[in-house]
């Protein structure tokens, strides 16, 4: 683990919720930033702390769950293709 002593920038007066219902109080949110401007970390009291650095973790996570998701799907599409060239053609019989 590296430990390292750095300046950042603190905003506190951000406001987030409408008050409208239990599930969003209006709240008060921190917000850690870079002296570039650059979002370091954001707590608010509804969630945990979460970095830019898990975002983006988490981002690239669910990216590649979509990818297997599409793959997955056309795997079955591929397998019914398949079964339908398999099943027996159904052919009119005169009467």
């Amino acid at each position: 683990m590296t430990a390292k002593l750095m300046q950042v920038v603190y905003c506190d007066e951000l406001r987030r919720g409408s008050g409208d219902s239990c599930d969003s109080p209006v709240r008060r949110i921190e917000q850690y930033w870079s002296h570039d401007g650059l979002l370091l970390a954001e707590v608010d009291s509804m969630s945990r702390v979460v970095t830019v650095e898990e975002d983006a973790r988490r981002t690239r996570e669910l990216a590649q769950l979509i990818r297997e998701r599409d793959e997955a799907r056309a795997h079955v599409r591929n397998l019914e293709e398949v079964i339908a060239n398999l099943a027996p053609k159904k052919r009119n019989r005169p009467t």
